[in-house]
This record gives C-alpha cells, structure tokens and sequence, in this order.
C-alpha cells in the first residue's frame, strides 16, 4: 500500500472479537528503523475498526517503507488484528518527485537509450554495475523484456490493490 505525506489516511479492519463495547481501543503505529509515527483517532463501528490519520499529520510523515500494525488495546493487553508494508511518498503537492517506481524509470532510460534520446542521466543509470548506455542492443533488448515485466507486475499489483480487476482478466456473460 502507497501513503502519500499529506493525504488522509484510512483503513479498516473488520473484527468481531476485541470491539470497544468489550474495553478496548484501537491503537496503530507505522514503523522502520529510524522513525516511528502513532496514531490514536480509531473508532469502533460497525464490526469494524476504522483508522483516519489526518492529512495534516501525515504531512510531516517521512519518506520510507514502513510497517503499519493495527492493534486492539484494553490497557493490559494488546493484540495485533492486522500489519502489511506501507510506503510513504513525498508530497506531490510540496515537493518536486519522480512518482514512477524504480522499473517504470529504468524501462523509460532503456526505451530512451533505444530510441537515441536518452538523457546523460538516463544514460548513466547503473544495472549490475554498468551504465545503460555502454550495454549493448542484445543485452538492452534482454533488460527490456527483463524490466518491462517487472511494471507489468507491479501495474498489476497496484490494480488489484485499488480493487479494480487486473488488466489481463477478461469476464464474459452469456444470455440476457
């Protein structure tokens, strides 16, 4: 999952067995090795935990990978009902940033280093210890291939996370 700092975050976690009529709040934390952020505006509804982080808050939230952990707490004892890796990202807003990932931006400098248009610093992006303007067109074909299916799996991955079917499902209905 993608955060970006200045965006109001919210998640949900649906459980039936620590619910605020029981004594419990909820509690969650985005970690790394350097830098912890909490949060502590969660409400119980519904069947559900629901977690809002304001846009205001996350606007100070570094860039990094983080794990997000999400937790029932009653005082004396705490249980984790859910964790999965967050990235944050810049502020698009506030900060100038290349939102592509790593692959889209080495699958752009290699089609660019094909097509003879290539900046010098697409031409100096390192692979393996080696600048991709001095591979050869063999082995630039082979990165291609090798790179272009790594963004068709993250475009993948991204489509399912946002819920939408994946590009390469295809749904047919017979009859009326």
């Amino acid at each position: 999952m993608r955060l970006y700092a200045g965006d109001t975050f919210y998640y949900s976690v649906p459980t039936t067995e620590y619910t605020s009529d029981d004594g419990y709040s909820g509690r969650c934390s985005f970690t790394n090795a350097y830098t912890a952020y909490t949060a502590e505006t969660i409400v119980y509804s519904g069947g559900e935990w629901h977690y809002t982080i304001s846009a205001a808050d996350t606007a100070d939230y570094e860039s990094g990978d983080y794990t997000a952990l999400f937790f029932a707490y009653n005082g004396e004892n705490r249980y984790r009902i859910d964790s999965f890796m967050l990235t944050i990202l810049p502020d698009p807003m506030t900060q100038p940033a290349d939102l592509r990932t790593t692959a889209r931006q080495i699958l752009d400098a290699i089609d660019a280093c094909l097509t003879n248009s290539a900046t010098i610093a697409q031409q100096n992006i390192s692979i393996g210890g080696k600048a991709i303007g001095k591979y050869s067109l063999t082995d630039l074909m082979s990165l291609r291939d090798k790179y272009a299916e790594m963004v068709r799996n993250e475009e993948h991955s991204d489509r399912v996370a946002r819920g939408v079917a994946p590009s390469n499902q295809f749904y047919i209905r017979f009859g009326s």
